[in-house]
């Protein structure tokens, strides 16, 4: 018999008793959509990864950080702003060492600019945000903008705003509309961020200094730019000129110095002054002494103490002794300077390069994360769901399997006339065996390609309502569900050799039967 026989014959049976073959079948169905939506829903979140990182060229970053404990947290464009609690900085000198390791081609450092909060101007709800600045033209990293323009390095007061933002101003649906207004960024207290704060008063109180803690400056950029598809929608991006500036942080304080200096010549000036008053005090007593009246010497005595403490008040004010307002100093502190800058993103030549790279990094005693160690931490959160689903979709399987043996057994006793008219026709023994694996393989390979058919039309569906819900919240995702070609060729093949594993007693049960007693079989 040719196969195109044992192919038709299959079939036939299995349409004779459509009922059972229908059952079975979806047994096959369900146990195949779950391994392929399993399989799918894993691939296509490490290609969307995947897609996100070549966006900005990153499968050849390599992230460093000041302490090698930190464990990845698998994003790339993670950054704070600055310290480590191991005393390593990242400065520029860490940066120049940084690029004479082999393979480097490049280095530029992240920062995370903490502000309060910001608001788009013209509005009243302020939002949190997450600011990162970097140095825009390098050739380590590429921000993907989708609306309006890039960065150009020595940019201040300017700023690329993320998908949440974006929709939390209420402008996801009309992007390009944005571009050109104000967001206003809110620094925190007295010691003032990006800003100059105000010359204090003369003398200022200790009630002054205190109002002046709790507000807040206010610093206004432009809107540039718009990333929807980066790696991270909450992310919003400066230049890292301007994110110097903003950590610089600014206060008025006094001289220390040059105030001890002018409390000693006070000190000494009113002992001076004192000791004047005390040589004259004599001919205070000599007015005293010639006045009888009592009420009136005792006015002639506070009249004289209190000319001389405005003597003594008017000669402090005449040396400028009463007044420390010009002793104030507008303090500066760049905070990148002293606390290193949040991480060091590297550009490497080739991706094969990366792994001795990161080693190379490790030896100088940072930590280090790779856009492999990203792809191995999404992974492994969709393989748990894998599993899961994997797991549900197994025992489908191993149920449908022991349906098609329940079938093919029940075929033997249904056709055992058959089967004796078959053999007494000639057929031998292992026809009626490869005919029964035939019709088991038929019924796994017909639920295999059933099962791909409404996975791929259930994907279809799954990915134009998922990215309509991305697109209105701009999440940076696109069509997570996807079908590559061996995991097609895989999943029919799989249910197909059940069908044909399953098959395989009842084909043997079949085959082992007396064709006399067959015949006589009613």
């Amino acid at each position: 018999m040719r196969i195109t026989d044992y192919t038709s014959l299959g079939l036939r049976n299995i349409w004779r008793r459509k009922s059972r073959s229908f059952l079975t079948i979806l047994a096959v169905v369900i146990g195949a959509i779950s391994v392929i939506i399993m399989l799918s829903l894993v691939l296509g979140a490490k290609q969307v990864a995947r897609q996100q990182l070549e966006s900005i060229d990153g499968l050849t970053l390599v992230s460093v950080s000041s302490n090698p404990e930190i464990q990845s947290n698998g994003n790339l464009l993670n950054s704070d702003s600055g310290g480590s609690e191991t005393g390593n900085i990242l400065n520029d000198t860490t940066i120049n060492a940084l690029k004479q390791i082999p393979h480097v081609i490049d280095a530029t450092p992240l920062v995370g600019i903490w502000i309060k909060s910001l608001k788009l101007e013209g509005q009243t709800k302020k939002y949190r945000a997450n600011i990162m600045a970097y140095t825009p033209g390098t050739k380590v990293l590429n921000i993907p903008v989708d609306v309006g323009s890039q960065l150009k390095g020595g940019d201040m007061d300017k700023i690329i705003i993320g998908g949440e933002l974006l929709r939390n101003f209420g402008y996801s649906g009309n992007p390009q509309d944005i571009i050109g207004k104000k967001v206003i960024l809110y620094a925190n207290g007295y010691v003032d961020w990006g800003v100059d704060p105000p010359r204090p008063p003369e003398n200022p109180t200790d009630e002054y200094w205190n109002s002046m803690q709790s507000q807040s400056s206010e610093i206004t950029a432009e809107i540039v730019g718009v990333v929807i598809n980066g790696l991270n929608e909450g992310q919003d991006y400066i230049t890292l000129d301007w994110g110097r500036k903003l950590m610089t942080s600014q206060n008025w304080k006094y001289d220390d110095e040059k105030r001890k200096q002018r409390e000693e010549a006070r000190n000494q000036l009113q002992q001076q002054l004192k000791s004047e008053q005390e040589n004259q005090k004599n001919t205070l007593y000599d007015q005293i002494a010639n006045e009888t009246d009592e009420q009136k010497r005792k006015q002639l005595e506070e009249n004289w103490k209190n000319e001389w403490e405005a003597r003594i008040s008017n000669q402090l004010d005449i040396m400028g002794y009463n007044n420390y307002s010009d002793l104030l100093v507008l303090n500066k502190q760049d905070n990148l300077l002293r606390n290193g800058y949040g991480s060091i993103l590297l550009r490497v030549d080739n991706t094969a390069s990366i792994e001795s790279v990161g080693n190379d990094v490790k030896e100088l005693g940072f930590g280090v994360q790779t856009a492999k160690d990203m792809l191995d931490n999404i992974e492994k959160i969709f393989r748990l769901i894998g599993i899961i689903v994997g797991t549900i979709g197994g025992i489908v399987l191993f149920v449908a399997a022991l349906g098609i043996i329940n079938t093919m057994i029940m075929a033997t006793y249904e056709r055992t006339h058959e089967i004796g008219i078959m053999r007494a026709c000639g057929a031998t023994r292992a026809n009626i065996r490869k005919l029964f694996i035939f019709e088991a393989g038929i019924l796994g390979f017909l639920g295999g390609v059933i099962g791909l058919a409404l996975s791929y039309g259930l994907a279809k569906v799954g990915n134009t309502i998922g990215n309509k819900i991305a697109l209105a919240n701009s999440v940076p995702i696109k069509d997570i569900i996807s079908f590559p070609l061996w995991l097609i060729v895989s999943v029919v093949s799989l249910t197909t050799i059940i069908g044909i594993l399953a098959g395989l007693i009842p084909a043997i049960r079949a085959s082992h039967l007396d064709p006399v007693e067959a015949l006589r079989y009613e």
